[in-house]
């Protein structure tokens, strides 16, 4: 069975048509709330999907979103702290 995160790094038209119509929060509000649900630093968030904190922390300051692998990861290790705050893969692909 496909899950949401692969069906929306294989189609880019299904994420734009879903992220026009369900909207939630924007990718630097998922990521920190993710971040902070999980007691992390960015250094250590970042660490554990495999990119720098640096980047965890530009996402977080300035928005945008992460490599299809990277947000499959993010989706696969944090999908506890997720669906606890309500957060999906789509909301990493709104910007502010």
């Amino acid at each position: 069975m496909t899950g949401l995160c692969e069906i929306l790094t294989a189609d880019p038209v299904a994420w734009l048509l879903i992220r026009c119509i369900i909207p939630h929060m924007t990718s630097r509000e998922a990521v920190k709330q993710i971040r902070e649900a999980a007691d992390l630093t960015q250094d250590a968030f970042g660490a554990s999907i495999d990119i720098s904190g640096r980047r965890v922390c530009h996402v977080e300051r300035e928005g945008g979103t992460f490599r299809p692998a990277v947000l499959v990861k993010l989706c696969e290790k944090y999908r506890k702290e997720m669906a606890s705050l309500g957060i999906t893969p789509l909301d990493f692909y709104r910007s502010d």
